[in-house]
Order: C-alpha cells, then structure tokens, then sequence
C-alpha cells in the first residue's frame, strides 16, 4: 500500500496572534492508511490541563524556575515499526520510486504514539521517572518535573541550572530541540503573571481573534460579557438531578 504525501505550508504564531515562523512539511495522506497494515495502535496521552493549572500556581507560590522546550520536526525523531511506502515529494520524484520510512511523518495514524513512546525512552534515560497512575504525560525526577503535551514540553525546578541539565542531557541524548525563554505561552493559551499579587492570567486572544475574522463578525458591537445574566431556566422535560 503505497501512501501520498503532500507539502503543508503553515504560518506558526504566538498566542497573540504574531507571526513566530512560518513552516513547510512533507506529510503522509494518513486517510489513505489500512488497519493492521499500514498502523496498528495509534492512542497517545495528551497532559491533563488541570495538571498544567496545578504547575503554574506551585511554580508561583513556591518560586520554581520554568523553561518551555519544542522539539524541531518532533514526529521525525520517533523509529516507525511498521513497513509504510510513501510516494516520493513533489520536487524530488523519481520515476519508478517510492519511500520506505524509517521515521515517522506527519500524517501518520501513529506518529503521535511513536514519538511519544519514543520522547518517554528519552526521558527515562534522562533520569525521569513518569508518573502513569497520577498523569501518563507527568514526570518527575530527582531535581525537576516535567509535563509533556505532544512535542511541547514544560521543565519545573526550585533551580534553573537543573532545568538546563535536564535539557543539555536530553540534547546529549540526540533530541533536537529549541528552549523558549519563558513559559509565556503553551498551547495557544497566553500565560501573564503577576508577581505583587502573586496572580496569574490566562487569555487567548489570538484564537479569539481568528475566531472573529473567520466568522465575519468583527463589524458586531463590542460586549465584554457575552453570557448572559439571567439565571437558567428549569428544564422541566430533562432527566431528574
């Protein structure tokens, strides 16, 4: 079964709406994909966001050093198990050839689980232990914790030099990666603290934003508190609490 690919183009923000960088990447038409051919098992976990609410207030009460790192073409990373054909990029086709993969691509059914199996290995040798029972993306090691979501992932510590050890270790262990400067933003939300009262906000304008100019309706009247006041009525035909 020999799969298409397809370039994507994409224009990766900031989370309020900023252009950070824009990308290109050969993908695999995953759709196209057979069961117990071309992929097998396919669920990965993805991070509690109540875990990463309960992170953000301990790291403001007690203080804790923060880094947020994004692995650079993070699925490519991850073996493939399987034998998946993919025809070759528009641009570098070769009459008669196709790919065999090694790695896993973007598209994939499985490339989500294999870099998550593979970035867990990685952490491990690191020195992580993950914490399945309590959250399969928490992990946590003798000097840091660690939350992962996909190919984001956020270092704690009391110190900042061992959030660098954790990450030079990782790169030593062949993880390509780039480290933001702070934790201001993570999946898409905008994260603003506030160090006299200890508070810290979360907004997510830029997808507010896009919300409004896909639906045409930024020309509407302002309201800063759209839902309504009036109490909920009862639902007299619903089931009994």
């Amino acid at each position: 079964n020999v799969l298409s690919g397809t370039w994507a183009f994409k224009c990766k923000g900031f989370p309020d709406g900023a252009v950070r960088k824009m990308k290109a990447r050969f993908c695999v038409q995953g759709d196209r994909q057979k069961k117990d051919v071309d992929y097998f098992k396919t669920f990965a976990p993805v991070i509690n966001w109540n875990t990463v609410q309960l992170m953000l207030i301990l790291s403001q009460l007690i203080g804790l050093a923060t880094k947020q790192v994004d692995y650079t073409a993070a699925f490519v990373h991850a073996p493939v198990d399987e034998d998946v054909y993919v025809e070759m990029p528009r641009g570098f086709a070769e009459h008669g050839q196709v790919l065999k993969l090694k790695r896993s691509l973007y598209g994939l059914k499985q490339s989500p689980r294999n870099f998550f199996l593979f970035l867990k290995s990685k952490l491990e040798e690191a020195g992580f232990t993950n914490q399945e029972e309590i959250d399969p993306c928490l992990f946590l090691s003798d000097k840091c914790i660690c939350l992962v979501y996909v190919d984001d992932t956020l270092f704690y510590s009391p110190k900042a030099e061992y959030v660098e050890e954790a990450i030079a270790k990782l790169k030593e262990l062949g993880m390509e990666l780039e480290v933001e400067d702070s934790v201001a933003g993570f999946l898409g939300v905008h994260i603003e603290r506030n160090e006299k009262d200890q508070s810290i906000k979360l907004t997510q304008s830029g997808l507010t934003k896009r919300i409004i100019e896909a639906l045409e309706v930024s020309h509407h009247p302002i309201k800063h508190t759209p839902a309504g006041h009036e109490p909920l009525t009862k639902d007299i035909s619903g089931d009994p609490p």
